[in-house]
């Protein structure tokens, strides 16, 4: 009797370590898996804040080129009244 559950407790105790080891890979790809997932939300946000400067630089480029579109067109008004109210210049007496 001592032989057969001698026999039987070796048999439990490799089941055990079967599950134990079948459990703790089962914890390593958990691990894995989450710090996989979190490196992805941590690049996502990186990515994001990217994203995020990127637009912030282009909006202040655009910003710049539309100040110099006013600024040009103010000028140009400004020569536009300054010549509009001279007078004509004569017809040279050579082409009368």
């Amino acid at each position: 009797m001592t032989n057969e559950v001698q026999v039987h407790t070796k048999d439990l105790m490799e089941m055990i370590s079967d599950i134990q080891l079948t459990m703790s890979q089962m914890f390593e790809d958990m691990k894995k898996t989450t710090n996989h997932d979190g490196n992805d939300r941590h690049n996502h946000h990186r990515q994001s804040r990217m994203n995020e400067d990127w637009e912030y630089i282009f909006l202040r480029i655009r910003y710049f080129l539309i100040f110099l579109f006013e600024v040009f067109n103010v000028v140009n008004l400004l020569v536009f009244f300054r010549y509009s109210w001279m007078s004509p210049p004569g017809i040279p007496k050579s082409l009368l």
